[in-house]
């Protein structure tokens, strides 16, 4: 009979009045019995007065569980008779949103339940932690009531039309396989003598070693979790799971705690920590563990676990999880790699719908690979240069992928005054002051000769004494304008797939560097240092293709931030132009980014420099920052009084806060690049401490660095949302081993390189190219 919603005290069965059943139909003698054996002073007659308390305060839970659930269920209904057009994308979410709260409404009855009674124990004169941990479920299977029975052992629901609490029909719950287990661990016969822990190599032998450790323990606990991980694991089997696939639901049920089942997790918490130890690894837990946090399955390992969790062969917790893992696992199928298949799986589902430790399984499993990229070649540049190449000269040698040709990648050098004129050799004629078109002087690699023997790498010649140039790399046609601008939608190059170098050559040294401070596209370069005909240093850059570089990118800023309107706000960073896919930095959607820090620097940033001035060396500029006293600008003055600048808060402009440009604003350049860096860092404000006018308490150069290898950085946040510059932090994470932030070279990742330069020195540099 179902609880009556409107008075709880009725409709199961009403205890307050005399009733002709005798008392154990109910479960009142299994209760007084129990309670006796537990310890209780109280007398029997008081225990059964307390049993019909415990009762009607249990039906109330349920009571109102029931009517709550009904609700949303009302709710749904209404939003989907008011929304009758919605898209199929719309519904899912909606029907998955109701799933959840559902689910969370089942799971936290439970708990209540569970808390109800533990509150009577305390009437019952009795101390809960002198009895086992499984007193609690002992206590509410002595009421052999059909509704709480259901309510306790209830499933989570898979379909929000499923009536309340009608999920349990047909099924075994865990506290009864709990029970059953007990009694059949218990009267286990098998060898109990010690042995030392092994991972498993088989089903069979994690069977034996599971048994084994639960036969010769005297701890309940332990025997209880091993009888019930050994029923699940005959079922997994039943399944045709495989050793590592039912490793994987070890992993996911107790330490990844994103199974449908929790009490899974909750038993291994009830072992003691040397027992937890010895069952996390005769059970598998840690070798999974171990080679997931190493990215070490394969492929074909990776797809094979995304089916299991994808069929409902292992049961998730949460509906969005399995929708996300049957996309994964349709991508996997469909070819894509790990990364390109949650990439495009969280385009569906988002990371903010899942449970952090979802969003970490995925991504490791996601990073790792059926086969390493292979590595890129870095043949050394020539020694010797052409005749034609003025004393001084830097080879820069340019190698392409095999099975791609030189005529589809054009390069440019650009100087302060005009493009390099170069040469078939490779070396520079003069120069051609810039104009409206310089395509002329994007040249094909095939126009050049080849300086290796595999015919995919040809060399130019970096001339010395210029103060500031660029490499310009551009696949399938060359570029036109002089210094192309991706932010400006008149500009030609933006539907054409570039990348940039910057570099200063002077008659002793060549600095150069490579650059996605203004977004990424392609085609990806990873730069070898030579000298004196051998490698210097490790390259820096990146060799992977650039379609499945940016897919990266996209899955870790997918799966690192989880605030819906952040991960909207960094998603607009991603477009595609002319069917070419880029990223572009976030000084370019000052539109988005500046709304979305105004918060931030308003509620926090400032009122912190209000009270903790701020003292900065950047560059050897010394500077002090303080807040004016109307709020309203910013003051600046060097270390000795002598002020610099003040600067209206408001005139800022946030390219400004995202690039460290002066912009008008300020005529110091350091101002605005110390400001800048400390935002764009996000370090968390309360971790500075304060700072001073010396060296060792100022923010400086060497504090950047400090703090960014002590793992400082990208700390910062606000309402949920992270406040730093998670392109430059995605960048980075994804291997990008060069500048993605303005004044990345603050920070110490610009990888910036220094080479002396000479008739002597022999320096080069050995450049791989991918697209």
């Amino acid at each position: 009979m179902e609880i009556d919603p409107k008075d709880p005290e009725r409709g199961i069965h009403n205890f307050s009045t005399p009733s002709n059943k005798p008392l154990d139909e109910s479960g009142s003698q299994s209760f007084v019995d129990l309670l006796k054996e537990a310890g209780t002073p109280l007398s029997p007659k008081e225990l059964e007065a307390h049993f019909n308390t415990l009762f009607k305060k249990l039906a109330t839970n349920i009571s109102k569980a029931k009517s709550q659930y009904s609700s949303l269920q009302e709710d749904y209904q209404k939003a989907l008779e008011q929304l009758p057009s919605l898209a199929k994308s719309d519904q899912k979410s909606l029907k998955m949103n109701c799933l959840t709260q559902l689910n969370d409404l089942i799971g936290n009855l439970k708990e209540t339940m569970e808390k109800t009674v533990s509150e009577s124990l305390s009437d019952a004169q009795i101390n809960e932690h002198e009895t086992s941990d499984d007193f609690i479920p002992q206590i509410l299977e002595t009421i052999k009531d059909p509704a709480i029975k259901k309510a306790y052992d209830a499933k989570f629901v898979k379909d929000p039309e499923t009536p309340f609490l009608s999920s349990t029909n047909g099924e075994s719950s865990f506290q009864s396989t709990l029970s059953r287990a007990r009694s059949r661990l218990d009267r286990m016969s098998i060898d109990s003598s010690s042995t030392t822990p092994h991972t498993p190599s088989s089903i069979q032998d994690l069977e034996n070693e599971l048994s084994q450790f639960g036969a010769s323990s005297g701890d309940r606990n332990v025997k209880a979790l091993v009888a019930v991980v050994l029923s699940e694991i005959n079922t997994l089997q039943g399944k045709g799971l495989s050793l590592n696939s039912i490793e994987s639901w070890a992993y996911a049920a107790m330490v990844g705690k994103f199974t449908a089942n929790s009490e899974y997790s909750i038993g291994l918490q009830n072992l003691s920590p040397s027992d937890q130890a010895t069952f996390k690894t005769i059970s598998g837990i840690d070798q999974f563990q171990g080679v997931l946090s190493t990215h070490g399955f394969n492929g074909a390992q990776v797809t094979a676990l995304a089916q299991c969790f994808s069929d409902g062969s292992i049961d998730l917790k949460n509906p969005n999880a399995k929708t996300f893992m049957e996309d994964f696992y349709t991508n996997l199928n469909s070819g894509q790699d790990p990364k390109t298949a949650a990439a495009n799986a969280y385009a569906k589902v988002p990371a903010s719908e899942l449970s952090s430790e979802m969003n970490a399984f995925i991504q490791d499993l996601s990073l790792c690979s059926p086969t390493p990229p292979p590595q890129p070649a870095y043949p050394p540049p020539p020694t010797i240069p052409p005749a034609d190449a003025p004393p001084g000269s830097i080879p820069v040698s340019i190698t392409i992928p095999p099975g791609k040709n030189l005529s589809d990648i054009y390069v440019r050098v650009n100087g302060p005054d005009g493009a390099l004129i170069l040469r078939p050799d490779g070396t520079p004629s003069g120069t051609e002051p810039y104009g409206k078109d310089m395509s002329k002087y994007g040249y094909p690699l095939s126009q050049f000769n080849a300086t290796a023997k595999s015919g995919r790498t040809i060399t130019i010649y970096i001339p010395p004494n210029i103060p500031s140039g660029r490499i310009y790399f551009s696949v399938g046609k060359p570029l036109i304008w002089a210094q192309p601008d991706i932010d400006n939608a008149s500009d030609p190059d933006r539907n054409t797939q570039f990348t940039m170098m910057e570099f200063t050559s002077t008659s002793s040294s060549i600095c150069l560097d490579e650059s996605a401070v203004d977004g990424f596209s392609g085609p990806s370069i990873s730069t070898q240092p030579y000298l004196h005909g051998k490698p210097d240093g490790v390259p820096f850059g990146a060799t992977e293709n650039p379609t499945t570089f940016i897919n990266n990118v996209k899955s870790y800023i997918h799966s690192h931030v989880i605030d819906p309107a952040a991960l909207k706000a960094w998603m607009s960073m991603f477009t595609s132009i002319g069917g070419i896919d880029r990223i572009s930095s976030p000084k370019f959607h000052t539109d988005v980014f500046g709304p979305y820090f105004q918060d931030y620097l308003s509620k926090v940033f400032i009122p912190y420099i209000q009270s903790n001035p701020l003292y900065f060396d950047i560059n050897h500029d010394k500077f002090m920052m303080k807040v004016s006293p109307d709020g309203q600008s910013l003051e600046y003055c060097s270390w000795d009084g002598t002020s610099k600048a003040t600067i209206p808060i408001s005139q800022i402009s946030w390219k400004s806060w995202l690039s460290g440009s002066p912009d008008g604003v300020t005529g110091d350049p350091c101002v605005m690049q110390g400001l800048s860096a400390l935002l764009m860092s996000g370090m968390d404000l309360k971790s500075l401490g304060p700072t001073g006018p010396t060296d060792d308490k100022c923010l400086s150069n060497a504090t950047f660095v400090k703090y960014e290898k002590e793992g400082k950085f990208f700390q910062a946040s606000y309402d949920g949302k992270p406040m730093y510059n998670v392109y430059e932090h995605a960048m980075h994470a994804e291997g990008w081993n060069a500048y993605a932030y303005d004044y990345d070279d603050l920070f110490g990742q610009d990888k910036t390189i220094t080479l002396p330069a000479g008739s002597t020195e022999q320096a080069g540099f050995s450049i791989a190219m991918n697209w």
